[in-house]
């Protein structure tokens, strides 16, 4: 396998990776909203209090797995 390829299996993999990353945000959101968030800003407020990023959207992304930029508003 060349160097091309390999980069084309790792970058499939990441999409795929994030994809998947990005389903499990929306069902925890999802959730915490059935759990008293009154809406998707306050659960994704309790989202960066559970992972301690201090509000910092790309830190949030990196530590739930999704693709960078996921939470801009």
């Amino acid at each position: 396998m060349d160097l091309g390829e390999e980069c084309a299996r790792a970058d499939a993999l990441r999409v795929e990776e994030e994809a998947e990353a990005a389903d499990r945000v929306e069902r925890t959101i999802l959730a915490l909203m059935e759990s008293g968030a009154k809406d998707r800003a306050m659960a994704v407020r309790w989202l960066h209090e559970a992972n301690d990023t201090a509000g910092d959207a790309e830190y949030l992304c990196f530590c739930l797995g999704v693709a960078y930029g996921y939470f801009k508003e």
